[in-house]
C-alpha cells in the first residue's frame, strides 16, 4: 500500500544564506509513505498509517528552523519509522523557490529511503 500527502506547504527560515535566515521561506512537501498493512481485513486505523499522523509530524519537523533540506528529510524520515514500523519505503520531496539572482523555478530535493539503505533509522 501506499499513502500519499501532496502539496503540502510550510513556512519557515529554512536555508544556509542569510537571506533565507532572515525573510520567511515556502516550502512544499509531497510524500509518499509505502507500507503493509497489519491484520487482517476489515481493518481499523490501527492497522494502517493515520495521514493525520504524518501530517502532525511533518508539520512539527517544519517548524524548527534547518540550515539544509536535507536535513530536514532525514528527520522527517526518522520521526516516521520510528512511529510506523510497517513502513517499508519513504520518498519525499521539498521544494522552495530560492533567491538565485535570476528567473528560476523551484528547487527540489527528493529523498527516497528503504529499508537497508542505510540513511535513516
Amino acid at each position: 500500500m501506499q499513502l500519499q500527502l501532496e502539496d503540502l506547504r510550510f513556512f519557515g527560515h529554512f536555508g544556509v544564506y542569510s537571506t533565507e535566515q532572515k525573510w520567511l521561506t515556502e516550502l512544499r512537501v509531497c510524500i509518499t509513505v509505502s507500507f503493509r498493512m497489519n491484520g487482517q481485513a476489515p481493518y481499523s486505523l490501527q492497522d494502517t498509517i493515520d495521514y493525520q499522523a504524518v501530517y502532525g509530524m511533518v508539520a512539527n519537523e517544519f517548524s524548527a528552523p534547518a540550515d539544509l533540506l536535507e536535513n530536514l528529510a532525514i528527520r522527517v524520515a526518522d520521526r516516521l519509522i520510528l512511529a510506523f514500523p510497517q513502513i517499508e519505503g519513504i520518498r519525499l520531496q521539498i521544494s522552495k523557490k530560492p533567491q538565485l539572482g535570476g528567473p528560476a523555478g523551484p528547487v527540489v530535493l527528493e529523498y527516497t529511503w528503504e529499508p537497508g539503505s542505510g540513511d535513516s533509522r
